[in-house]
């Protein structure tokens, strides 16, 4: 399932400060206008520009993810802000190993489950709802990382995750509460 964007929902592009990696990045206005400004202070402070590695995820993306997560043991509810949507998604995970489910039909199972939620309007990640973006951390000095923090913190309404630990390290920034 493609997700339910907002009506504003828009492709970021590439601009002076920010280089767009991620293979679909679509964010609400407020959200883009938020990530632009952190990358204007990030480029700012350190001359080089925000690289932005994820972005909008379908909800077949968002489980797959989520099954590879639970499969190495990772701990959903720190990860994402929905704790409820997150509970129930590890329950059908769990439901379904129990039941001897195979990955991809574990991914389906959370994938009809995120579809569910959708259709409630709840959303587990605001990946799927154009309202988040994932930055690259790997190559950040601890200097540059410093400037990153200062920039999102004066940001009102943005969410830092530091999820550097994860087998996919990048720091993950909700653009919209």
């Amino acid at each position: 399932m493609v997700p339910a964007l907002a009506e504003d929902a828009r492709r970021l592009p590439s601009r002076e400060h920010i280089e767009i990696r991620a293979r679909d990045l679509r964010l609400t206005e407020t959200a883009a206008q938020r990530l632009e400004r952190i990358a204007a202070r990030f480029y700012r402070a350190t001359h080089r520009r925000l690289v932005v590695t994820g972005g909008t995820r379908t909800s077949e993306r968002q489980a797959e993810l989520m099954v590879e997560k639970l499969t190495r043991g990772e701990e959903l509810l720190g990860l994402y802000q929905n704790a409820r949507a997150a509970t129930e998604l590890r329950t059908v995970y769990r439901e379904g190993t129990a039941k001897g489910l195979k990955h991809r039909a574990l991914v389906c199972a959370l994938r009809d489950r995120i579809d569910e939620q959708m259709a409630r309007g709840v959303y587990v990640s605001r990946h799927l709802l154009a309202g988040a973006a994932d930055v690259r951390s790997r190559d950040m000095t601890p200097v540059q990382e410093a400037a990153f923090r200062a920039a999102v913190a004066e940001e009102r309404g943005v969410v830092l995750v530091d999820e550097r630990e994860s087998p996919e390290p990048n720091f993950h920034l909700a653009l919209v509460r």
